[in-house]
């Protein structure tokens, strides 16, 4: 069951209800952490990106350590424009890295600009990614410039039959993102159609989160098909301690949900 908070709630804390869920004013949860990711139905076909702008993008101290990439199908894979500059990768351990059955025919990269591109801290030991299909995929105008990613830890993360098949992201804005600390350890995912899924004119720029504590998350059977959300805008959006651990969502059916001109802008 999905538990959404309201804002009253929000307010006194976190209670373990979330419903009707009320994001117009800041929210503050305590701290947890999480350990073994297994993401699995994994299918991305169709997608495309386009006008990709990670400029200043910093990723560092990423452990992905135990992954594994098999059967990757990136056929008919489109990136466009993408502006990586000034990202920096540093320290990268892909150590024990296995790929397997990669397909990226016609696989096309145009405008790719990755000067000063940073990552640093990067292990990847072990990583493996097993039947993902991202054919036809398109993103476009993506702009993550001054995205920061630090301590990420997704050791033992699975990612296996994943389908988001004609997922389309358009115009989407996180510029001066930060994630901080974030702690999926032993996140389960599974079964997670978001066939058709629409993310339209999203702005989060200034987006903050920080200590997310999501600790035993697992989501089974979530059918998200024709899901549209357009016009969301949650500049200035912080998220900071957030925590919940032993969270479950089970065969979440939100077909055909449509979230439309959503401003949470200035939520403290």
């Amino acid at each position: 069951m999905l538990r959404l908070i309201t804002t009253e709630r929000c307010k006194a804390g976190y209670d373990g209800d979330v419903s009707e869920l009320d994001i117009s004013e800041p929210c503050h949860f305590r701290t947890g952490r999480f350990r073994t990711l297994p993401i699995f139905l994994l299918d991305v076909s169709e997608l495309a990106i386009s006008e990709l702008d990670v400029s200043e993008l910093a990723i560092s101290e990423l452990d992905v350590s135990e992954l594994a990439i098999s059967e990757l199908d990136v056929s008919e894979l489109a990136i466009s424009e993408l502006d990586v500059s000034e990202l920096a990768i540093s320290e990268l351990d892909v150590s024990e890295l296995a790929i397997s059955e990669l397909d990226v025919s016609e696989l096309a990269i145009s405008e790719l600009d990755v000067s000063e591109l940073a990552i640093s801290e990067l292990d990847v030991s072990e990583l493996a990614i097993s039947e993902l299909d991202v054919s036809e995929l398109a993103i476009s105008e993506l702009d993550v410039s001054e995205l920061a990613i630090s301590e990420l830890d997704v050791s033992e993360l699975a990612i296996s039959e994943l389908d988001v098949s004609e997922l389309a992201i358009s115009e989407l804005d996180v510029s001066e993102l930060a994630i901080s600390e974030l702690d999926v350890s032993e996140l389960a995912i599974s079964e997670l159609d978001v066939s058709e899924l629409a993310i339209s004119e999203l702005d989060v720029s200034e987006l903050a989160i920080s200590e997310l504590d999501v600790s035993e998350l697992a989501i089974s059977e979530l059918d998200v098909s024709e899901l549209a959300i357009s016009e969301l805008d949650v500049s200035e959006l912080a998220i900071s301690e957030l925590d919940v651990s032993e969270l479950a969502i089970s065969e979440l059916d939100v077909s055909e949900l449509a979230i439309s001109e959503l401003d949470v802008s200035e939520p403290r």
